[in-house]
């Protein structure tokens, strides 16, 4: 699953996933990631810091909550000082900073 908003950064993401196989349903907001995960398994879930509709360290700390999602990743382009503290603590096992590489996805989600 990719939560993310509708962007070139959302695109880099995207390939950088389909290089590594994943089967992807792209969310334009928060809401729209927590009803995909709440109506089937979901392997990972690639969140948005960003994502429109929650934000994604909301997005990230219910999808943990809910228990139906294997792997939480955070993503964004731009960071600030914190983020990587902030996103662990809302669930996710990494924060990937963008351009996205599909090395950084990888490692990401092997971790």
């Amino acid at each position: 699953s990719l939560a993310s908003r509708p962007s070139g950064f959302s695109q880099m993401a995207r390939t950088a996933l389909e290089q590594l196989g994943y089967e992807i349903v792209e969310c334009e907001t928060g809401p729209d990631a927590l009803a995909v995960a709440g109506s089937r398994p979901v392997s990972a879930a690639i969140v948005d810091v960003h994502v429109p509709g929650l934000g994604g360290l909301t997005v990230l700390r219910r999808l943990a909550e809910m228990n139906t999602t294997q792997l939480l990743v955070a993503i964004t382009s731009v960071s600030i000082p914190g983020d990587e503290a902030r996103c662990r603590a809302a669930g996710a096992r990494a924060l990937v900073i963008g351009p996205v590489r599909v090395e950084a996805l990888r490692d990401a989600l092997s971790a």
